[in-house]
C-alpha cells in the first residue's frame, strides 16, 4: 500500500462523503432494511485514480430513524440542499465543514430498500489544502443479518 499526503487527503473525503450519501440520501429516498450493509467507493481526480475503498455497517432501525447510517466521520458537519426523489431515482446537493476545509458535494442515483449508488461531484475549498473537482461512485448493498 502507498502511503503519501496526496493519497491521505482523499481518503479524508471519501469517509466524509460516505458520511454525505449516507445521512442524507437512503434514509429519504427509501427505507433501507436494518441489518449489515456493505460499501464500496471509486474516487477519481485528475490524474490520479484512487483504489477501491470498501466498508461495512451494521444498521440498525433506530440509526435509519435518526439518519446515522454510514457515520464514518462523526466529526464532519454536513448540510444537505436540493434534495429531490423521483421512484427510486434521487439528487441533492450538500455542504460540510471539514477540518480540512469546506467540501461541495453533488450527488444523484439510486437508492433502494437493499442497494444504492450514487454517483458525486466534490470540490474542496478554503483550509489549508486545495484540490482539484473529483468524482466518485459509491455502491452498497444490504448484505444479510447485523452480528451480535
Amino acid at each position: 500500500m502507498i502511503r503519501s499526503k496526496r493519497v491521505a487527503a482523499p481518503r479524508r473525503w471519501v469517509a466524509v462523503s460516505i458520511v454525505a450519501a449516507a445521512l442524507s440520501a437512503p434514509a429519504l429516498a427509501a427505507d433501507p432494511k436494518p441489518g449489515l450493509w456493505e460499501y464500496s467507493v471509486e474516487m477519481q481526480m485528475p490524474g490520479m485514480r484512487l483504489p477501491v475503498q470498501s466498508m461495512r455497517n451494521c444498521l440498525t432501525e433506530k440509526d435509519l430513524a435518526e439518519r446515522k447510517q454510514f457515520a464514518a466521520d462523526p466529526k464532519a458537519k454536513c448540510t444537505m440542499a436540493n434534495f429531490k426523489q423521483t421512484g427510486d431515482q434521487v439528487s441533492y446537493e450538500m455542504v460540510c465543514d471539514t477540518d480540512a476545509g469546506k467540501m461541495t458535494i453533488s450527488a444523484t442515483g439510486t437508492v433502494t430498500a437493499e442497494n444504492m449508488q450514487l454517483d458525486t461531484k466534490m470540490k474542496m475549498t478554503g483550509g489549508q489544502m486545495q484540490m482539484p473537482e473529483m468524482s466518485q461512485r459509491i455502491t452498497g448493498r444490504r448484505v444479510g443479518e447485523c452480528k451480535g
